[in-house]
C-alpha cells in the first residue's frame, strides 16, 4: 500500500534537491531494495 507523508518536500527545500518518491521493496531472499524517483530539474530538458 502506498504511503506518503510529504516529508520529501521539506527535505528537497532544505537540501536543494528534487526527490519525488522512495520505494522500499523486500526481495524474496530478504534483501532490501531502495529506489528513488526525481522530479526533473528546472534546468533539465
Amino acid at each position: 500500500m502506498p504511503f506518503c507523508d510529504n516529508q520529501h518536500r521539506a527535505y528537497n527545500k532544505k537540501n536543494n534537491c528534487s526527490y519525488k518518491s522512495l520505494k522500499i521493496t523486500i526481495d524474496k531472499d530478504d534483501s532490501m531494495i531502495l529506489t528513488c524517483s526525481n522530479w526533473k530539474n528546472k534546468n533539465e530538458k
